[in-house]
């Protein structure tokens, strides 16, 4: 009997010993003494804004599904999005500032009804000059909503001048931002004390440029090829309106679904499958040949 109770509890010790083995370390992230954002350096002398940035890394780093995904999809949206961005004077790392927005979702909706992958109010993304009614909705489309991010981004660097407050703003708003700075007499981000997701902000979007754009270094062995698509197209201007946009899509070689993935600002009633042009004509994306 006392054997049999030893080789029972041998067995069972070797089976913690072997659970415990595959138990995951976990480990410190170690944060480089130099961090830019959009050519600014991160002030990390400061001890509650390395404490920000190391909470935004630990979150980013041990978030494994949510930052695969979020590595993968940068590859069918990266090039457009930082092409559109340098192209208006905008620093290409805002586009990180589009995946803390909306992982980079082109469809997503806030519980503010901001909507789209720059998260744009209806009301601002019209101010900024996105198409908004019935048929169309500008907000959707990642890059369409991008020109509009970058007419905000410069407006608000004329206002705040440094690109941190620009983007804490983007957050925040101007006047919100504005408000705290005159009220705690300063003008630099990093020294005001906000509610805690524009506290966040910078530091999150900074931690995600560094994550993404060395993914190995912190423990993700992802290939270019495992990276999706990057998203190509060719145009075609439409002066008419279309009865069937099923049968306009198959006629340029797509199935609707697929004109519905390459044209997301497009808000068609699916039970009509109209489309109304508005005044001037509009561009459908089609299939690159």
């Amino acid at each position: 009997m006392l054997i049999i109770i030893a080789i029972i509890f041998t067995s069972s010790s070797s089976c913690v010993a072997q659970q415990v083995s595959d138990i995951q370390t976990v480990v410190p992230i170690r944060i480089p003494d130099t961090v830019m954002f959009a050519g600014e350096r991160i002030p990390l002398e400061d001890e509650d804004i390395k404490e920000r940035l190391d909470r935004e890394l630990i979150s980013i780093v041990y978030g494994h599904a949510y930052t695969m995904l979020l590595l993968k999809r940068s590859g069918k949206w990266r090039k457009p999005l930082e092409d559109s961005l340098t192209k208006y004077g905008i620093h290409k790392d805002f586009f990180y500032l589009a995946i803390a927005e909306s992982s980079l979702e082109p469809m997503i909706k806030s519980n503010r009804d901001a909507l789209g992958t720059w998260q744009f109010l209806e009301e601002t993304g019209k101010q900024f000059g996105l198409i908004v009614n019935d048929n169309i909705d500008e907000r959707q489309d990642p890059l369409k909503s991008c020109v509009a991010a970058t007419k905000y981004f410069n407006q608000a660097y004329k206002k705040f001048g440094t690109w941190a407050a620009v983007a804490a703003s983007y957050n925040r708003g101007m006047a919100g931002l504005e408000k705290a700075m005159d009220n705690q007499g300063t003008r630099n981000y990093y020294d005001l004390f906000l509610n805690a997701e524009t506290s966040r902000y910078v530091l999150r979007i900074a931690a995600l440029k560094m994550v993404l754009e060395n993914p190995k270094k912190y423990g993700y062995c992802i290939e270019e090829y495992e990276y999706y698509d990057t998203f190509e197209f060719d145009e075609i201007k439409i002066t008419e309106n279309i009865e069937s946009v099923p049968e306009w899509a198959k006629k340029h070689g797509m199935t609707y679904k697929e004109f519905r993935l390459y044209n997301p600002a497009i808000a068609i009633n699916d039970n009509e499958y109209n489309f109304v042009v508005p005044k001037g004509g509009y561009v459908f994306r089609v299939k690159k040949k």
